[in-house]
């Protein structure tokens, strides 16, 4: 997939960081065989408004989902060598970019909730950033990106509480 944000001189891409299309699940996957079901009988069934209400209920299943699933597959994570990039697909014709210099990273954690997690791998990230937080959903082995992006980050950039607490002091406005 082609980058929507443009990389800066130098900078090169390392990971496209993969969200769980397991974990994008909603009542449209759950209700997906009930209704399908229930679109086969009523094909057969001689009475024209139950072949009707199964058309309509098949349809909104199906264009849901399809919603659902651009806005995962838009939905990028990107670790460059200088930062981390969030682009956020919040609506068809809405999206939200975030990013975090590899050297204010001050720490990740992640978690996972859930027996399906667990066993399929994805949980949630946690970059704590001077300045900024990002979350991120739903990430495959989030052990393994949370150590790809503590070794991206630059030799010595390792900050302590009191080089926060002196940025801090004097970025204050």
């Amino acid at each position: 997939m082609q980058l929507s944000v443009e990389l800066k001189p130098g900078e090169e891409e390392i990971q496209n960081i993969e969200c769980s299309l397991y974990a994008e699940r909603s009542w449209s996957i759950y209700g997906l065989p009930f209704f399908t079901l229930f679109g086969i009988i009523g094909v057969f069934n001689s009475r024209s408004y139950v072949v009707l209400l199964s058309f309509v209920f098949l349809v909104i299943l199906w264009s849901w989902g399809l919603y659902r699933w651009l806005l995962w597959y838009f939905t990028n994570y990107i670790l460059t060598n200088q930062r981390f990039i969030v682009i956020d697909q919040l609506g068809i014709f809405k999206k939200e970019v975030k990013e975090l210099s590899l050297d204010r990273i001050l720490d990740i954690t992640y978690d996972q909730h859930g027996m399906a997690a667990n066993m399929a791998h994805y949980g949630d990230l946690h970059i704590i950033g001077i300045g900024l937080t990002l979350d991120i959903y739903d990430v495959k082995h989030p052990a393994k990106v949370r150590d790809m992006i503590l070794d991206a980050r630059p030799k010595g950039s390792k900050l302590t509480t009191k080089d926060v607490v002196n940025l801090l002091k004097t970025n204050k406005p």
